[in-house]
C-alpha cells in the first residue's frame, strides 16, 4: 500500500530517474540477489565490497567467480556479495567464519596500490602417512591486471582442489604458474607450488616419481616464500615419511624447526615434530612435543593417544594410561556430536593401546562403515587381528590397504612382521625389502632383517643390517643390544663394547625397569680384553638390577680371579653356590679359581663336585689336565678317556692322553691316538710333535726328523714354545750345537 502511494505522489520524470537508479542498483548487486535467493551451497565465497577506485578489481573477480560456478555440478559453489568494505585479514576471517564460506576475497590499500587478498577458510585435508598436511591460509595480489589474472585461474585450480577433482586443479595451477616469472610473483606462486605438490603426493600410481616432483614444488615454494609456514610444514611431512636423499631425517628436522619459528603456537607443528622424535625413538623429546601440542590444542584425541604412546616407549606408564583415558573421553565426546569417520579411527587406535582389542576392532569397522577406507584404516585394522590371533583376516586387511596405498611403508614393516611371527621368513624379507625402498630412512626394517639374519648364523650380514639400523637411529636400545651381540660373536670386541654402553647410557636414562643383559655383555667384553676393574663395575651394577642374577655373580669371581684377588672371587663364587646349589658351572669357576691360586686339591674336589651334578666332556679335560700336571698319570689317563667318550671329535683331548701314554711308554696306543688327532686336523702342529717323540722313543730317527719338521711348519705364531721344542729335538737328533 505504501508503495502504490508513493508512485501516487511522484511526477513521471521522477518515476522514470527511479526505476533508472533502481536498474543500475540491481546490476551491482546481482551476487548478493542471486546468492541470498538460491539453494544453500556445498562451498560458498565470499567477495566484499572495494574501497573506492579499487572497487573495479572486487567486480571483476565476482564475475570469474560467477562463470566459474557453470563448472561444477548444482549448488556445490556459492559466490555471495558483501555490501561493505572489510578493514583487515582478522574481519575477513571472522565474517567468513560467520557465514561459513570457504573463502573470502577483499581488497584493501598496500604501500603501493591496491591488494587483493583471499582468505582461505575451508580446505580438503591430504594426508601423508597419518597426518594431515597444511594447505595455505591466505593469497594476496597486487591489483593489477596480470596478477589478478594469476589470482583467478589459482582460484579455479583450489576449487577443483577443493572438490577433489586432480586433473583439472593441476591444469589450472600449472596455467597460473606459467603466467609470470618467479621475480614477479614469487608468494604467489609459492602457494601455487604447495597446492601443486599436495595434488602429487596423494596420487598413489608411480608413486616415486610423483613424490620426487612434491618435494621439487615445495623446495621451489620454500625458495620464493621462506616465510611460508605451510610450504616449510609440507617439506617435513614429506622427507619424514621418505627420507631425504642421503637417507637421512635431517632435512625433516630442519624444516619443522623453520616452521615452528614461524609458527610456535601451531599444534599440528608440535605433533608432527613429535612423530619425527618417535622415528629416531627420542623418546623424552617426543613426549616435551606431544605434551606442548595437547596443551595448544585439547581437545584433539589424536595427540593424545600420540602422547600416550611416547610415555609408554619412553617408560612412563602412568603418563600413557592418562592420556589414554583422555584420548578415549575425547573420541566418544566427538562421536556423540558427530559420526566424523577419522574419529572412529582415532578412538579404535585408543582402545588398542589400552589393550581393549574387541572394542578397537569394531571401532574400525565403524569407520569402514562411514566411509574411511584409508590404508591407515584398514592397517590398523590388520594389526588389531594379529594381536587377536586371526591370521587370515589380518594379511586381508593388509591387503586392502595396499590397494588403498601401495607404496606405505609402515604397511609393508608391519605386514613383515605378520609373516615373521607366523614363520615365513622369505615373505618376511621381502616386505622388509620393499620397505627400504619406499623410505630407507626408516630403522624399523633393517633391525628386523639383522635380526633374522641373526637367528640363520648369517653373523656378517646380521651385522651390515644392524649397523645401518643404529646409524638412522642410534637412540634404539634394541638395535644397539643387537649390533652389541653380533660384534661380540665376531670378537670384535671395541664396537660390541661401544654399542653395550649406548644401551646402558640409554638404559639408565630411561624410566621402564633395566635389563641387566648388557651389562652382563659388557662386562664379559671387558673381562676378555683384561679391563678387569671394568668389568668388575659391569657386574656389579648388573647385581644392583637384579642381585641374585648368577652370570653377574660368576662374572664377578671371574673377574676378582683374573686380577687375582682370590678371596674376594670365593666370596662371589660362594654366593653364586647358595644361588644355584645344584649348578655345575658354579664348582667348574670354583676349580679354576683354586687352580689358578695353587690349591691344587681343593681345585680336584670342585671338579669332582661338578662331575657330581653333570658329566662334561672340558670337566673332565680340565681334571686329567691337573691330574696330568701332579703326576697322577693312571687319573689323568682315565679321565681323558672319559672326555673322549664324551667329546669323540675333540683332537686336543686324544693328543693330551696321547702324551700321558707316551710318559707310561704305551707308544702303539698313543700313535693310534695321534693318527686319530691327525686325521680330524691335518695341520695340528702338537700330534705332528708327538709323533716325533714316539718315533725318538722307537729309535726312529728319520721319521721322528720328518715329525718334527712338520710340527715346525704347521706351528703359527701363537706355538712359539712348540716350535721352540721341535728345533731342540731337531739339533739333538741332527747333532747340531
Amino acid at each position: 500500500m505504501g508503495g502504490n502511494r508513493l508512485r501516487r505522489g511522484l511526477k513521471p520524470a521522477h518515476y522514470l530517474l527511479l526505476l533508472a537508479s533502481l536498474a543500475l542498483m540491481a546490476v551491482g548487486t546481482v551476487w548478493y540477489v542471486r546468492g541470498r535467493a538460491a539453494a544453500p551451497a556445498e562451498v560458498v565465497v565470499l567477495v566484499a565490497a572495494a574501497p573506492q577506485p579499487a572497487g573495479s578489481w572486487s567486480d571483476q573477480l565476482g564475475q570469474e567467480l560467477e562463470r566459474m560456478r557453470t563448472l561444477f555440478p548444482g549448488h556445490w559453489l556459492g559466490v555471495q556479495r558483501l555490501r561493505h568494505v572489510l578493514a583487515s585479514a582478522q574481519e575477513a576471517r571472522a565474517t567468513g567464519a560467520a557465514r561459513n564460506a570457504a573463502a573470502v576475497i577483499w581488497v584493501h590499500e598496500g604501500t603501493t596500490g591496491p591488494v587483493v587478498a583471499c582468505e582461505f577458510l575451508h580446505q580438503r585435508s591430504v594426508w601423508v602417512g597419518d597426518m594431515a598436511s597444511a594447505p595455505p591460509e591466505r593469497l594476496t595480489v597486487v591489483a593489477r591486471a596480470d596478477s589478478v589474472s594469476f589470482l583467478v585461474l589459482f582460484l579455479k585450480g583450489w576449487l577443483y582442489f577443493l572438490a577433489g577433482e586432480s586433473a583439472p586443479a593441476a591444469a589450472a595451477l600449472d596455467q597460473a604458474l606459467a603466467l609470470a616469472s618467479a621475480a614477479e610473483l614469487a608468494p604467489e606462486q609459492a602457494a601455487a607450488h604447495i597446492y601443486r605438490a599436495l595434488l602429487l603426493l596423494e596420487q598413489p600410481p608411480n608413486a616415486a616419481e610423483a613424490r620426487a616432483r612434491a618435494l621439487a614444488h615445495l623446495h621451489q615454494a620454500v625458495r620464493l616464500d621462506p616465510s611460508s609456514f605451510a610450504a616449510h610444514y609440507n617439506l617435513a611431512l614429506a622427507y619424514g615419511c621418505w627420507c631425504d636423499p642421503d637417507g637421512e631425517r635431517a632435512r625433516a628436522f630442519a624444516e619443522i624447526a623453520s616452521a615452528l619459528a614461524l609458527r610456535p603456537e601451531d599444534d599440528c607443528a608440535h605433533a608432527l615434530a613429535g612423530d619425527l622424535y618417535m622415528q629416531e625413538r627420542r623418546w623424552q623429546e617426543a613426549v616435551a612435543a606431544y605434551d606442548r601440542a595437547t596443551r595448544l590444542r585439547h581437545d584433539n584425541a589424536a595427540w593424545w593417544n600420540r602422547l600416550g604412546r611416547a610415555y609408554l616407549a619412553a617408560g612412563n606408564t602412568q603418563g600413557a594410561e592418562a592420556a589414554f583415558h583422555t584420548a578415549l573421553e575425547l573420541g566418544r565426546n566427538a562421536l556423540a556430536e558427530s559420526k566424523d569417520q577419522h574419529a572412529w579411527r582415532e578412538l579404535a587406535l585408543t582402545y588398542r593401546a589400552l589393550g581393549l582389542y574387541r572394542e578397537a576392532l569394531e571401532a574400525y569397522h565403524q569407520a569402514l562403515a562411514q566411509g574411511d577406507d584409508a590404508a591407515e584404516t584398514y592397517r590398523g585394522l590388520g594389526l588389531v587381528y594379529r594381536y587377536l590371533g586371526q591370521v587370515t583376516e589380518a594379511l586381508s586387511a593388509y591387503e586392502k590397504a595396499y590397494v588403498a596405498s601401495p607404496d606405505d611403508p609402515v604397511l609393508q614393516i608391519e605386514w613383515g612382521d605378520l609373516y615373521r611371527e607366523i614363520g615365513e621368513a622369505e615373505q618376511a624379507a621381502q616386505h622388509y625389502q620393499q620397505a627400504i625402498e619406499l623410505a630407507p630412512c626408516r630403522a624399523e626394517p633393517y633391525l628386523a632383517l639383522g635380526q633374522m639374519s641373526l637367528a640363520r648364523g648369517d653373523i656378517e650380514q646380521a651385522r651390515s643390517w644392524l649397523q645401518r639400523s643404529v646409524s638412522l637411529c642410534p637412540d634404539d636400545a634394541a638395535a644397539q643390544l643387537q649390533l652389541g651381540t653380533v660384534c661380540y660373536l665376531l670378537h670384535d670386541w671395541d664396537r660390541a663394547a661401544e654399542a653395550l654402553e649406548r644401551v646402558i647410557a640409554l638404559q639408565e636414562g630411561h624410566a621402564a625397569p633395566m635389563s641387566v643383559e648388557p651389562y652382563l655383555d659388557l662386562g664379559s667384553i671387558y673381562l676378555q680384553q683384561g679391563a678387569h676393574g671394568l668389568a668388575i663395575s659391569m657386574y656389579t651394577r648388573a647385581r644392583a638390577i637384579a642381585p641374585e642374577t648368577l652370570e653377574a655373580l660368576l662374572g664377578l669371581g671371574d673377574a676378582y680371579t683374573a686380577k687375582g684377588e682370590y678371596e674376594a672371587a670365593a666370596v662371589a663364587y660362594e654366593e653364586a653356590r647358595q644361588v644355584a646349589p645344584q649348578s655345575a658351572e658354579v664348582y667348574i669357576s670354583l676349580a679354576l679359581m683354586y687352580e689358578r691360586s695353587g690349591a691344587a686339591s681343593q681345585a680336584e674336589a670342585a671338579y669332582l663336585e661338578a662331575l657330581a651334578r653333570q658329566e662334561d666332556a672340558f670337566v673332565y679335560g680340565a681334571l686329567a689336565a691337573l691330574y696330568q700336571r701332579q703326576g697322577k698319570l693312571n687319573l689323568a689317563a682315565q679321565a681323558y678317556e672319559k672326555a673322549i667318550a664324551l667329546g669323540p671329535d675333540n683332537a686336543d683331548y686324544k693328543a693330551s692322553l696321547a702324551l700321558v701314554y707316551i710318559a707310561q711308554d704305551r707308544l702303539d696306543a698313543a700313535a693310534r691316538l695321534t693318527e686319530e688327532a691327525l686325521s680330524q686336523r691335518p695341520e695340528y702342529a702338537f700330534a705332528y710333535f708327538l709323533l716325533g717323540l714316539i718315533a725318538e722313543k722307537r729309535h726312529e730317527p728319520d721319521k721322528a726328523i720328518l715329525a718334527y719338521e712338520a710340527a715346525i711348519r704347521y706351528s703359527g705364531v701363537d706355538d712359539d714354545s712348540l716350535r721352540k721344542s721341535a728345533e731342540a729335538q731337531l739339533r739333538l737328533l741332527r747333532k747340531e750345537p
